[in-house]
């Protein structure tokens, strides 16, 4: 009796937030926002996308600061791997501003990842028609808001960086320091910190990089806010086999891989799609 209670329990609790990767057809069926017309994420085509030149700089802000990696959590939840900066102080938290941002000033609410079971299935964009291994997503929120709850739904309220990963053999990877910790946190619920000092721009050089994609979406899990702001860039960063071996390790909380966490792409119903060189 009791293991199938336990296994009724475990069940249950694979749905984190109350969806499941499994069935995403049923996120519309629960969640009404999943069913509007700008969700995310969509493919991405050099070929039909407006192309838009000497747009101003994006600016970063506290991307090269040092911050104490006590600071910065890193937590299984089941669904993901989240970095979080709840307890960096507010003059150290990174964030983004000008460019197509304009005068607003968005701070870094956390890191997530979506990643698949080989090396051409994981990222949640398709660029130019194809998908890697990984993708990071970087989400911001309007400082004029106090929290991401507030933000969410709200006119320049969210901004999300994704930042793709193609899978090699060798080469040079930038996420060494997420990928130490991750048999730290195998387990859903499972919860450590970064050894040493962190520094954000040392993960993703996103100062260097020029070319991205741009358009209106959603948070890409339930329950699908829209207004969301995506910088999608176009070039993918190298995460070696041997670490994308450790993602797929992690564990749901039901034990099973956790693996394949992509929503799949959604209809762009007419919107427009800007890519900034």
């Amino acid at each position: 009796m009791w293991s199938t209670l336990i296994t009724i329990f475990l069940t249950r609790l694979v749905f984190v937030n109350g969806f499941s990767y499994d069935n995403q057809t049923a996120w519309k069926k629960e969640h009404t926002k999943c069913k509007g017309n700008y969700q995310s994420p969509i493919r991405l085509d050099r070929k039909t996308a407006i192309i838009i030149g000497k747009v101003p700089e994006i600016a970063f802000l506290n991307y090269n600061t040092v911050i104490g990696g006590d600071r910065v959590d890193v937590l299984n939840n089941g669904n993901t791997i989240r970095i979080s900066f709840d307890q960096v102080d507010n003059s150290k938290k990174p964030m983004v501003k000008d460019g197509p941002l304009g005068r607003d000033q968005f701070v870094m609410e956390d890191i997530h990842f979506h990643w698949g079971s080989f090396p051409t299935r994981g990222t949640e964009h398709k660029l130019d028609g194809v998908s890697y291994s990984l993708e990071a997503h970087l989400v911001h929120r309007n400082v004029k808001y106090e929290s991401f709850e507030d933000a969410k739904g709200k006119e320049n309220g969210i901004v999300v960086l994704a930042v793709p990963f193609k899978e090699k053999s060798e080469g040079v990877s930038t996420l060494s320091g997420v990928v130490n910790l991750l048999e730290k946190v195998k387990f859903t619920g499972n919860e450590t910190t970064f050894h040493g000092n962190f520094v954000l721009d040392k993960m993703f050089y996103l100062k260097k990089e020029k070319l991205y994609f741009m358009y209106e979406g959603s948070l890409t899990t339930p329950v699908c806010d829209e207004k969301v702001l995506w910088i999608v860039y176009s070039k993918a960063r190298c995460v070696l086999k041997s670490e994308m071996f450790k993602f797929r390790s992690l564990k749901r909380i039901d034990g099973e891989p956790l693996i394949n966490n992509f929503r799949k792409p959604q209809k762009p119903n007419g919107r427009k799609v800007i890519l900034v060189v």
